[in-house]
This record gives C-alpha cells, sequence and structure tokens, in this order.
C-alpha cells in the first residue's frame, strides 16, 4: 500500500508540475492548484517513507522525482513574480477551509455529547457520537497535515509567506491543539482513537499526529 500511495503522489506531482509550467506562460495558475501542488510535493519529500521498507530503487527514483520537480517549480518562481501570490492565496484558502472543518466538526461533537457525563461503554459512546475518527481525520485533521506539509516545501523553495498568514496559521493551530485536547479523550474512551497506528510515518513537527 505504501509504495502504490507514494506512485500515486508522484504522479500527481509531476502532473500538477505540468499543468502549472503550462499556466504558469499564460498567468492562470489557480491558487487551489498552486496549494495542491506545494502539498503535495511537500508529502512526497519530507513524509518519512522509510518505516514502509521500500526497495532502494524505487527510493531513488522517489528522490529523483522530488529533485526534478522541485527544479521545475524553481524556475517557473523565478519566471513568474506573481506566483508566490498564488501560493500564498491558495494557503489562505486552505486554512480557511481548515477553521470551517473544525468549527463544523467541534460544533457537532459537542451537541451530541450534550448531557454526556460518563458511564457509557464504547460502544454507546461510539452510537452517541456525531462524528466517527476517520470523519474527524478526513474533515480537520488531513487540512493539516496539508497545510504543513505545503508550508515545509514553502520554506524548502524560500517561497515568502506574510507574517499575518503565519499567525493566523498559529492561531488555527492553536485552535485544534485545544480541540484534540477536549475531544481526544473522547474518542478514546469509545475506543476510537483519533491518533494513527503508525505515527512514525508523518514527520515529528506533526505533533497531532501522536498520542499526547
Amino acid at each position: 500500500p505504501a509504495r502504490h500511495g507514494a506512485e500515486n503522489l508522484m504522479r500527481n506531482v509531476h502532473e500538477r508540475v505540468s499543468r502549472l509550467k503550462a499556466q504558469a506562460s499564460q498567468r492562470i495558475a489557480d491558487p487551489v492548484e498552486c496549494f495542491k501542488l506545494l502539498a503535495a510535493l511537500g508529502e512526497l519529500a519530507f513524509r518519512d517513507w522509510s518505516p514502509a521498507r521500500l526497495p532502494d530503487d524505487f527510493m531513488r527514483k522517489l528522490s529523483a522525482s522530488v529533485t526534478s520537480c522541485k527544479s521545475d517549480l524553481r524556475a517557473a518562481l523565478g519566471d513568474s513574480a506573481w506566483l508566490p501570490n498564488c501560493i500564498e492565496q491558495g494557503l489562505v484558502e486552505e486554512l480557511e477551509a481548515l477553521n470551517a472543518a473544525r468549527l463544523t466538526t467541534e460544533l457537532s461533537l459537542a451537541s451530541s455529547l450534550k448531557g454526556f457525563h460518563g458511564g457509557e461503554t464504547p460502544l454507546e459512546l461510539r452510537m452517541r457520537l456525531s462524528k466517527t475518527s476517520y470523519e474527524v481525520d478526513s474533515y480537520v485533521l488531513r487540512h493539516l497535515d496539508q497545510l504543513a506539509y505545503a508550508l515545509a516545501m514553502a520554506r524548502d523553495l524560500g517561497i515568502p509567506v506574510s507574517e499575518g498568514f503565519t499567525q493566523r496559521a498559529r492561531s488555527e493551530e492553536d485552535a485544534v491543539r485545544a480541540f484534540l485536547a477536549r475531544v481526544g479523550p473522547v474518542f478514546e474512551s469509545a475506543e476510537d482513537s483519533l491518533y494513527p497506528t503508525y505515527p512514525e510515518l508523518f514527520p515529528a513537527s506533526f505533533w497531532w499526529r501522536r498520542r499526547p
């Protein structure tokens, strides 16, 4: 599964780089596309693939793919002074999507837990909760993954990000931390953990992927 995932990610990145190069000459790049390219390339480059024990020749192919895509993206950035603005706009839109997803999920869970005082069996608690751990992962944590991968790649490529955005991102990360502190123990009691079975697949800085 890990190799299949890595192959799909490589294909995704190369296709997005090709589209961006074609769009750059016409100055029509879409902020969502800019963000998705940066996030996918960041995941390909910074995800820890070592626990998957992929063959050495495949890892060399993956490394060469990252190097090639970074080179193409650097060239596009050098030729397009407006491209960093497209990337930041994509980051802003993803941050807003994360904020909206967290608030909606938090409100839904709070409503389903009204009157909860403990003492329920794990099954009863799972039936009470309005969201499963899979849904919290998909609706909230995956947004944070993608944002973190994109920001890591932006730093690696030397793409400037405004201080205003950086402050908003920190504030939202703090809000996610508080959200997980509130609901994480409830999901643990329901035997439906929010934390992955293999946290080592994620960068060490992804604290939300590790049980506190």
